[in-house]
């Protein structure tokens, strides 16, 4: 992903169902801009685990799809910095601040889940659960956001920093369902990745300094660390190999 590039999100559509771009299991398209250049790259299905496939899930679709997820990431924390500016502004009242924050929210986390679990057709009851119960979570704490708001607590300055974060813990209904979807395909084994472009606190680089480890042995990006939804690592997943026999 070169600096130079930016990657966007463009849509996600059912396989034999371009026509209306219906929201479902993901042939998806990202959109790989920079100056004068525009490019659409549509990554197949098999490489974004909508199907059962061999490949390691290092490969490149993979990276294609933290890509997309990055993108859509980052339009989300324009978004919600648009609707505080808006609030700032007086443009609109904290109850229609808050209520646009939590739709946009819900959509992009559910999204990020269904990307990561490779697809809608694969999330069970368990998997719908879990992006509830992690959105519960992203309401409560905004609902303390609006309260300091609401108390003078918060400064304009600060507003904007603190509802980036918001658009961050995307990443982690993400590696969420790519951690489920992965042991669903016989992955067994993780490795915590450091992102050569950030700056990682001591939690992280003692995550990744314990190299490949079973899957759960180490929390996913973003999770029990200093750096929180700010964090930038991301995961590989490995198959144990069945040790060789001499006959």
């Amino acid at each position: 992903r070169p600096s130079s590039y930016d990657v966007s999100f463009v849509g996600a559509w059912s396989v034999g169902e371009r026509g209306d771009r219906t929201p479902e299991v993901l042939s998806v398209a990202i959109e790989v801009e920079r100056p004068n250049d525009r490019l659409v790259l549509e990554v197949p299905p098999v490489l974004t685990g909508c199907e059962p496939h061999d490949l390691e899930l290092e490969s490149i679709g993979v990276s294609a799809v933290e890509a997309l997820v990055d993108g859509r990431i980052n339009k989300l924390g324009a978004e919600l910095r648009r609707f505080t500016r808006m609030l700032a502004d007086g443009n609109i009242t904290l109850d229609q601040w808050q209520e646009s924050v939590r739709e946009a929210l819900k959509l992009v986390h559910v999204q990020a889940a269904i990307i990561g679990n490779g697809g809608r057709e694969t999330m069970g009851a368990s998997d719908w659960g879990r992006i509830g119960q992690r959105l519960r979570v992203e309401y409560a704490y905004l609902q303390g956001f609006a309260n300091d708001l609401l108390g003078g607590r918060v400064s304009a300055p600060q507003s904007f920093a603190r509802i980036g974060l918001y658009a961050q813990s995307v990443r982690g209904s993400f590696w969420e369902g790519a951690t489920i979807r992965s042991e669903k395909q016989g992955y067994s084994l993780m490795r915590r990745i450091l992102d050569s472009q950030a700056k990682h606190c001591q939690d992280c680089l003692d995550y990744a300094a314990r190299g490949m480890v079973p899957i759960g042995s180490v929390p996913l990006p973003g999770q029990r660390c200093a750096c929180r939804a700010n964090c930038r690592c991301s995961v590989k997943y490995f198959r144990q190999q069945a040790p060789s026999v001499q006959v």
